[in-house]
């Protein structure tokens, strides 16, 4: 296979898997862990908060960075903060996870635009699309399987398994991403300036661009209630007696 679809592709799909699945598992387990421990619906809030909140405001920032860097150096510093963030969470209580999801939110912000650039910049222009839509595949496929996951890890007795599956996750994600590859294809024409420039200059576009502000308005709403949505509802279906998992 060529392409897209290359070995050196697929370890990074098998990376972006094995990432987002640690998020998926603790979307449900948080919430649990945090209402066991005594913790308000707010408290709990704010916690899971954290994680989008962090991801939103480093984002302008992570394109600008990597572009100066290149992904792949910022992968592996990414890498490392992450993993130490879900080890945060085998032995740390709500400020320990309060910390945790900041520091995964800046790693995801990083992450996922080290990855998509690393893909567009290592691939010819007729294959970047299904790069891309095959990097949105594999980061969305652990929001299937990992509820499912957190669930059984929940019912099966929980810290210790949730131990070593945090831990094994931190491990793998890092040894994948330090073996990771990824090479240019041509060198991008645009200089640091022009790229500073253009990134502080958005920000004013939403207030110029009314289109631009609407759609950003509705793309954070959306982003509250799926927020919202993802964090309470495990704890809503514990409370139901009718229906399993």
């Amino acid at each position: 296979m060529s392409g897209a679809m290359s070995w050196p592709f697929l370890r990074l799909y098998g990376l972006v898997i094995l990432y987002f699945s640690a998020n998926s598992i603790l979307n449900v387990i948080i919430p649990l862990r945090g209402e066991s421990l005594g913790a308000s619906n707010t408290a709990i809030g704010l916690i899971m908060g954290g994680y989008l909140f962090t991801t939103m405001f480093f984002r302008p920032w992570a394109g600008h960075i990597i572009q100066k860097q290149g992904p792949i150096k910022v992968l592996r510093i990414i890498l490392i903060i992450n993993g130490f963030a879900l080890i945060l969470y085998t032995f740390t209580g709500l400020g320990g996870y309060l910390v945790a999801r900041i520091l995964q939110g800046v790693s995801t912000a990083f992450f996922s635009m080290a990855l998509q650039i690393g893909i567009i910049d290592a691939l010819p222009e007729k294959d970047r699309s299904q790069g891309i839509s095959l990097y949105s595949l594999f980061a969305n496929l652990p929001g299937i399987i990992g509820p499912l996951l957190a669930l059984g890890i929940w019912q099966a007795g929980g810290m210790n398994y949730f131990t070593i599956v945090m831990v094994v996750i931190a491990l793998s994600t890092g040894l994948i991403g330090y073996s990771a590859k990824i090479q240019k294809t041509k060198e991008q024409a645009i200089s640091t300036d022009k790229q500073e420039v253009s990134m502080f200059s958005s920000f004013g576009q939403l207030v110029k661009n009314p289109v631009l502000f609407k759609c950003s308005v509705l793309m954070l709403v959306s982003s509250i209630v799926f927020g919202a949505i993802t964090t309470f509802i495990p704890l809503y279906a514990a409370q139901l007696k009718s229906v399993n998992a």
